[in-house]
């Protein structure tokens, strides 16, 4: 039988070189409206190899859900994910099927935000999601409310 081992610190390190427990560093992550994507195609196609880079590792295995003790984590969504690798930053395509370099990670995450885009999503965030041995999982995560369009009145819309 073949165990996987998800190595998940309890922590993360701040901007100070502090230790501060997933659940704020969630909080502070998801709260800087510098970590959102804007899903225009302007800021889609601003997407690069660096984006990816600043992602953070702030959510514990159990995070998100809707009963999570971390209200940012009650507030966002995975909306899709993609496998790279940790040396190469290349898209994992299979056992021992990578890409050599980030490139191909980059247009899979522009076309999962154009996807979260089309579904009616206006911002999305990065997050590492999963750590391996060799591989880790970047996260592409929305509000769990989609945006309501400027044009639908809300108290019309509490109505349908």
């Amino acid at each position: 039988m073949t165990k996987t081992y998800i190595y998940t610190l309890p922590f993360e390190i701040d901007e100070d070189g502090w230790p501060v427990c997933l659940r704020c560093a969630g909080e502070r992550y998801v709260e800087n409206e510098d970590n959102w994507i804007r899903l225009r195609e302007e800021d889609i196609c601003a997407v690069t190899f660096s984006s990816i880079q600043r992602a953070r590792h702030v959510l514990d295995v159990c995070m998100p859900s809707t009963d999570a003790p971390s209200p940012a984590a009650r507030k966002i969504q995975l909306f899709d994910r993609v496998p790279l690798d940790n040396e190469t930053f290349g898209l994992i395509s299979g056992i021992g099927c990578q890409d050599p370099g980030p490139e191909s990670a980059v247009e899979m995450i522009r076309e999962i935000l154009e996807e979260a885009r089309d579904a009616g999503y206006d911002r999305a965030l990065l997050i590492i999601d999963g750590v391996f041995q060799c591989a880790f999982t970047l996260g592409v995560y929305v509000w769990l409310v989609p945006a309501v369009p400027a044009a639908v009145d809300p108290k019309q819309q509490k109505k349908a």
